[in-house]
């Protein structure tokens, strides 16, 4: 007796068990497409400077030369100059009235400081026995959260860490955008410099190894959570030796890295025991890393972090 077979019986289940197999194979773990290694060990400080109470809310940081920053905190018009090999204030400088300043930048000579209204203040000559201070007016607003300002040596212009595209109230939300201040025109460029997105953040987690990312920062990444949708640069530096661009936040407590670029190559939480408020990011002449905390326990500081030098 033949039995009768239906082809098409088979083809299903064939399909059927196929379906099965491939659901049970183990998945591969994303490989990590990134050959960036960060030269600094970032989970125990290599110094801490205590800062003084007028520092508490410290905001932006900047390097002045070897041994000396700036530091700017919220609410007072003053630059205060602090001493690393001393490890406290040594001078401050009144540059204008009572507000909200996010950062500071010490080029040539001059200085520049950032409202978190978009303006920025240039104090020229800032050495010498007496300044004065020219405002600039950029594009930006309030609603677009300028909250970091960094010396992109390699272009020689400032550039201004914000959320949104310039009168696009929607991608507010959702992008974090880069623009330059052209240090020749004193004007900021229309169109953002870099740009990225959550779903740029995703991307990068999805092809890294993501051990490298603790669990703390992946819960912060989760689609729809309250800290992805509040996501923004609290401090921005340019390195002096490798021109990447290195970003703090103060929500999340998240490093991220892009190259000169503008990619995303590095991203990892900051250890809390280290870093309570991440709000300023320099780099001495050398490369060694300073990051300021703002001080919830009223106690603000800097950390330092030295370079640690690649090996090819």
């Amino acid at each position: 007796m033949t039995l009768s077979v239906n082809p098409l019986l088979v083809f299903y289940f064939t399909i059927v068990i196929i379906s099965f197999l491939l659901a049970c194979t183990p998945k591969k773990s994303p490989s990590h497409t990134s050959s960036f290694s960060i030269p600094y060990e970032i989970t125990d400080s290599d110094a801490k400077y205590r800062l003084p109470g007028k520092l508490v809310e410290i905001s932006g940081l900047s390097c002045i030369d070897d041994s000396t920053i700036a530091c700017v905190e919220d609410e007072e018009g003053y630059v205060y100059i602090f001493d690393v090999i001393k490890g406290k204030v040594d001078q401050r400088v009144h540059f204008g009235k009572d507000g909200d300043y996010e950062g500071v930048e010490f080029i040539d000579g001059d200085m520049y400081v950032l409202r978190s209204s978009g303006k920025l203040y240039e104090i020229q000559a800032f050495r010498a026995d007496s300044q004065i201070t020219v405002k600039h007016r950029t594009l930006l607003a309030k609603a677009n959260n300028p909250e970091g300002l960094a010396y992109d040596h390699i272009h020689h212009r400032l550039l201004v860490a914000s959320k949104g595209r310039l009168n696009d109230e929607k991608s507010i939300k959702n992008l974090n955008t880069i623009y330059a201040f052209d240090l020749e025109t004193k004007k900021l460029l229309a169109e953002p410099v870099f740009s990225f997105s959550v779903d740029d953040i995703y991307t990068f987690l999805g092809r890294s190894d993501l051990q490298q990312v603790h669990d703390r920062a992946t819960n912060f990444l989760l689609p729809g959570s309250i800290g992805i949708l509040g996501f923004h640069p609290s401090g921005i530096a340019v390195h002096p030796l490798s021109g990447d661009i290195y970003m703090v936040t103060s929500k999340g407590n998240l490093l991220i890295i892009l190259d000169h670029e503008g990619e995303i190559i590095y991203i990892r939480d900051l250890p809390e025991e280290l870093f309570t408020k991440p709000e300023g990011i320099t780099f001495l002449p050398n490369g060694d890393m300073l990051i300021s905390n703002e001080g919830l326990d009223g106690i603000a500081n800097i950390r330092r972090f030295n370079y640690i030098k690649q090996i090819e």
